[in-house]
């Protein structure tokens, strides 16, 4: 898949409006975004979590969950993150 352009941002705020609007996939940390995902508005494309202090998700759109590039990016993300 080509990425480019990839969407960057600095703050939670934003990555959540990208993610709601259905422009993008965030990984995200915290609460952020506890109501979304007990809504249904957002949900986690992979089984995968961690629990912890400061530990992180992956998120998106329900109907991005099974997109082709949703799921090349966790796969990616996955394979970065597995124990060596």
């Amino acid at each position: 898949f080509n990425i480019d352009p990839a969407i960057v941002v600095d703050t939670a705020a934003v990555a959540i409006e990208i993610a709601l609007e259905g422009r993008g996939v965030m990984l995200i940390n915290g609460p952020f975004v506890t109501d979304h995902l007990e809504a249904g508005r957002l949900v986690s494309p992979v089984a995968h979590s961690v629990v912890g202090p400061g530990s992180w998700g992956v998120i998106c759109r329900a109907e991005l969950r099974d997109n082709p590039r949703v799921k090349a990016f966790t796969d990616w993300l996955s394979a970065c993150a597995a124990p060596r």
